[in-house]
C-alpha cells in the first residue's frame, strides 16, 4: 500500500511516500524568515507557493504517479493554523482528485512512529520507547499506556526550540537559532551558572531564558551557549531518566527537530547506558518531514482508523494524549529486586529497617552542575523531611546526613506503593488531598508528587521522597505542585483520574492555591482546564 504524507505545521512543507515500511520519496521545503521569528500567514502562503511542485518531485523522486496512491495522509496539528489550514485543503483535493481515502495524523504521534520505524530496523528487540520529544513548540517525555501515548512529563511554559530560537533572537542570530548555539558552544571554555529548573518529569525554561539573556553583554556568546545547552540539556536529560526509571522501560527514543543536536544525543546515550535501556534516534528524521505522516497514516489505516472528509479539521493544539493508538502494545514489566532499589537520582539500600539513600553521579552532567545539584538535593530534603514529621505527617524519620558523601539513612516505611493499589482504592484520593493541603499549609513544596512516592501503611499515606523539594509560602509554587500531582494522576490512572482528581479537590483546603491552578493551567501551552 503506497501512502502520501503532507507535513505543514510550522516553516517546513513535507512531501512524503512510502510504501508499506519502504520510504520512496522524501522532499522537504523550508520556509526561513530574513528577520525575527515564524511569521505564520509568510510560512502558510510559503506552503501554498511550494505545494505543487514538492508534491511532483516526490511523484518523481519515488517513481510512481498520482494514479499508484492509495491514501492521503496530513498533519492535522498541532502546529500554527495558517499553515496546518493550507495544507489540509491541499490534502483534502488531492484525496478528492484521486478518488482515494484520507486521514490526519497528529504530529507529535508521527515523529514517534517513524522514530519506532527505525529504532526496530536498527535493534530487532527494540520494544515500546519512553520517547523524548524536543521541537520548537514542544518538550513532552511521551510512553504508551492503556491505549494511548500518555505525557509523563513536559515544559510548564515554553518548548525547549522556542526557548534556543528566543535567545538566538536576542544574541542577534538567524533563524533557526538551535545549530547555530550548537556551533558556538563547541567553543566555550567557561561554565556560567543558569538556573536549573526540574519539577518531576517537568521542566520550565522561561527563566533560564531570562538569565541568560542578561548576560549577553557581560559573558562571551560562546560561553553562554556553551551554559546555556549544558544547562537545559542536562534538566531534559534528568527529566527523562526520572521518567525511564518510574515506568521501567526498556528503551529510549529521542525525536523532534532538537533531537539533531549531537550534546543532547549523547548525554541521553550515557543515561540511557547506565540504566541498561536500548537508545535511539532518527537521524535525517527527528525534524518535520512527510516521510513521518506518511508511515503514521499508513499505521493509522491498516489497524482500521477511518476519516470522513469533514472530520478533517484541523487542531492548533491537538495534544499527543488526544490519539487512540490501537497499533501498539506494552511490554511487561520487569521484576523489582527487594532490598535495593535504583531511582534516577539515587540507590536505596535496605537494611536492618533503615533505608540509606546515596545520590548518584551524573557523567551526562558537567560536574559543576552535578555536585551542587547532589549536595543541595541532600541537604534540602533532610530539612523537609523534619519539617514534615514535626508538622504531624507521615514521612521517614531523618537518622543520618551526609552531604558531603550525598547519602541519607532514614526509617524505611513499610506498606503498599499507591500506584499499585490505587486504581481499586478510589477511596484515597480524599487522603491524597488532606497530605497535599496539609504539607501546603506548613509551606512545604514536595516538588515531586507521584504515587510511586507515596506508601500505604496501615490506611495512611506516608510521602517518602522530598528529593525536589522546597520550602514556599507563594501560592504559584503550591499550585504547581498542585499541577503536578493532577498531571501525574492522569498519565498514571488514566482510568480512574476523574474520580481520584474530584477526591483531591474536596479535601483541599486553600481556596487561593485552587483558583491559582486555575490560572497555571490556562497559561499552559499543553495543559486542559
Amino acid at each position: 500500500m503506497i501512502s502520501v504524507g503532507i507535513e505543514g505545521t510550522a516553516h517546513t512543507l513535507g512531501i512524503g511516500i512510502v510504501e508499506n515500511e519502504h520510504i520512496l520519496a522524501d522532499i522537504r521545503r523550508t520556509y526561513s524568515p530574513k528577520e525575527g521569528g515564524i511569521h505564520p500567514r509568510e510560512a502558510s502562503r510559503y506552503i501554498a507557493d511550494n505545494f505543487g511542485s514538492a508534491l511532483l518531485q516526490a511523484l518523481e523522486e519515488a517513481g510512481i504517479e498520482q494514479k499508484d496512491i492509495d491514501l492521503v495522509s496530513f498533519s492535522r496539528g498541532p502546529g500554527l493554523g495558517p499553515c496546518l489550514s493550507n495544507v489540509a485543503v491541499g490534502a483534502r483535493a488531492l484525496s478528492l482528485h484521486l478518488k482515494v481515502p484520507i486521514v490526519g495524523v497528529n504530529h507529535c504521534v508521527a515523529h514517534i512512529e517513524i522514530g519506532n520505524l527505525l529504532a526496530s530496523l536498527e535493534h530487532p528487540a527494540w520494544k515500546q520507547p519512553l520517547v523524548l520529544y524536543v521541537s520548537g513548540g514542544n518538550t513532552q517525555i511521551i510512553m504508551f499506556k492503556q491505549g494511548r501515548y500518555r505525557v509523563f512529563g513536559e515544559t510548564l511554559d515554553i518548548g525547549v526550540g522556542n526557548l534556543l530560537d528566543k535567545f538566538g533572537r536576542k544574541a542577534g542570530l538567524k533563524h533557526p537559532a538551535g545549530p547555530k548555539i550548537e556551533k558556538l558552544a563547541t567553543a566555550g571554555e567557561k561554565y556560567i551558572p543558569l538556573p536549573y529548573v526540574v519539577k518531576g518529569n517537568d521542566l520550565s525554561f522561561s527563566g533560564i531564558l531570562t538569565e541568560a539573556v542578561r548576560l549577553l553583554d557581560q559573558h562571551s556568546l560562546s560561553d553562554i551557549a556553551y551554559s546555556l545547552q549544558e544547562t537545559v540539556f542536562s534538566m531534559l536529560t534528568e527529566a527523562t531518566e526520572r521518567a525511564l526509571c518510574h515506568l521501567k522501560s526498556p528503551s529510549l527514543l529521542l525525536t523532534g527537530g532538537v533531537g539533531n543536536n549531537k550534546r543532547l544525543q549523547e548525554m541521553l546515550k550515557a543515561m540511557a547506558e547506565e540504566n541498561g535501556v536500548t537508545f535511539s534516534v532518527p537521524q535525517g528524521y527527528c525534524s518535520d518531514n512527510g516521510v513521518m505522516i506518511a508511515w503514521t497514516g499508513l499505521l493509522m489505516y491498516r489497524s482500521g482508523v477511518r476519516h470522513k472528509l469533514e472530520e478533517t479539521q484541523v487542531d492548533q493544539n491537538f495534544r499527543t494524549d488526544q490519539v487512540e493508538i490501537p497499533w501498539a502494545s506494552s511490554p511487561p514489566p520487569p521484576k523489582e529486586q527487594r532490598g535495593r532499589w535504583k531511582g534516577a537520582e539515587a540507590v536505596l539500600t535496605l537494611s536492618d529497617s533503615r533505608i540509606k539513600k546515596r545520590r548518584l553521579p551524573k557523567s551526562y552532567r558537567l560536574a559543576e552542575i552535578d555536585i551542587q545539584i547532589r549536595k543541595g538535593r541532600t541537604s534540602r530534603e533532610a530539612r523537609l523531611l523534619r519539617l514534615a514529621k514535626k508538622a504531624g505527617l507521615c514521612v521517614p524519620e531523618i537518622i543520618s546526613v551526609e552531604p558531603s558523601s550525598f547519602e541519607l539513612t532514614m526509617e524505611y516505611i513499610e506498606g503498599d506503593p499507591l500506584y499499585k493499589i490505587l486504581d481499586k482504592r478510589l477511596d484515597l484520593g480524599e487522603q491524597i488531598g488532606s497530605l497535599v493541603s496539609s504539607l501546603h499549609a506548613n509551606d512545604i513544596i514536595p516538588g515531586d508528587l507521584t504515587t510511586s512516592n507515596m506508601i500505604l501503611r496501615e490506611d495512611r499515606i506516608c510521602l517518602i521522597d522530598f528529593g525536589l523539594g522546597s520550602v514556599s509560602r507563594r501560592a504559584e509554587d503550591k499550585a504547581t505542585d498542585l499541577l503536578l500531582l493532577k498531571k501525574s494522576l492522569n498519565a498514571n490512572h488514566p482510568t480512574v483520574f476523574r474520580e481520584l482528581w474530584s477526591g483531591i479537590l474536596s479535601s483541599y483546603k486553600d481556596p487561593e492555591v485552587l483558583e491559582r491552578l486555575r490560572v497555571v493551567e490556562s497559561r499552559g501551552r499543553y495543559m486542559h482546564a
